[in-house]
């Protein structure tokens, strides 16, 4: 578990660290300001057990929004509509919809992108962002819903506006709960648990996966909660869909990521696939502490199911 503090010692690392970043990004001539350089990522992802009437179902997956200061509400807003445009059946949302800084350094040390909660006051602020990022994924058509869960952000800084902005839009938050989507005699289930650092992640109880041959996506918005599923063996899912790391946010080449946030460096981006089991965690949307991203391009994402 993790809690502000946390927050705050990942602030000091990028914060720091973003001096020598930008210092060797420029020697080596191989620095790329990706900020708000948005990429709609496409993957057909293709699994054995597939039920055939979920041949070319379409997923769209976006976390890490983080809307605030470093993001302008309209580019946001692009965002969804890139989405929207993608003929989607079932809309995920990773957590972490908004970035309120707690901190006065950060306002003093870089520039804001976007004044549209300054001046509201803080609960006020915090209020008017979740409805704001609640309503935009409300506006993305998908016929098998909108879906999503908590981020360690949205329970630092409000978890009740958070729960009521989105319950006020139709859009269930799955904490250790789970939805069905049915084709006929076929079905999808979709499980969400609490976030890994400020709740209680766990799996319901469910129905013996080989007597209802369905496929089950795991939305988790840290990638340890499923490291430890892998480690307990206790993966009882086929494809799982994560966030939180941000991709690193910031890459130094040749070396990598500066900070991903996360113990098990093996899902700190991309697909990683064990046996039958696939997982993807999403360089997600937005920023937190450190205004930029340097070599890693923020993302919202399209899966195209298959059968093997």
């Amino acid at each position: 578990m993790a809690g502000p503090n946390h927050s705050r010692r990942r602030f000091l690392k990028l914060a720091t660290g973003s001096a020598a970043v930008v210092a060797a990004g420029a020697y080596s001539g191989k620095l790329s300001f990706d900020t708000l350089n948005l990429k709609l990522e496409t993957h057909r992802v293709a699994f054995e057990q597939l039920p055939p009437s979920f041949s070319n179902y379409r997923i769209g997956f976006i976390t890490d929004i983080h809307l605030g200061r470093f993001l302008p509400t309209d580019w946001v807003a692009d965002a969804f509509t890139k989405i929207a445009q993608q003929h989607i059946d079932l809309l995920l949302l990773g957590g972490d919809y908004i970035w309120y800084p707690d901190e006065a350094l950060v306002d003093k040390l870089y520039p804001t992108r976007n004044s549209d909660f300054r001046g509201l006051g803080e609960q006020a602020a915090i209020t008017k962002i979740f409805e704001r990022v609640a309503d935009l994924a409300a506006n993305v058509t998908a016929p098998d819903g909108r879906w999503g869960v908590l981020g360690n952000h949205d329970t630092w800084t409000g978890i009740e506006e958070c729960r009521r902005a989105f319950a006020a839009h139709k859009i269930p938050l799955l904490e250790n709960g789970w939805l069905e989507v049915r084709r006929g005699a076929e079905s999808l289930k979709v499980v969400g648990v609490q976030d890994y650092w400020t709740g209680v992640p766990h799996l319901p109880q469910l129905p013996d996966q080989q007597a209802t041959k369905e496929l089950r996506v795991l939305l988790a918005h840290n990638p340890d909660y499923v490291s430890e599923l892998y480690r307990q063996n206790r993966a009882q899912f086929d494809f799982a869909l994560m966030g939180h790391t941000h991709g690193g946010q910031v890459r130094l080449p040749p070396f990598g990521p500066l900070y991903c946030n996360v113990e098990d460096l093996r899902l700190a981006h991309g697909f990683i696939r064990s046996s039958k089991l696939i997982s993807y965690t999403s360089r997600g949307l937005g920023i937190v502490e450190f205004p930029y991203r340097i070599n890693c391009p923020p993302e919202v994402t399209i899966f195209e199911l298959v059968g093997a």
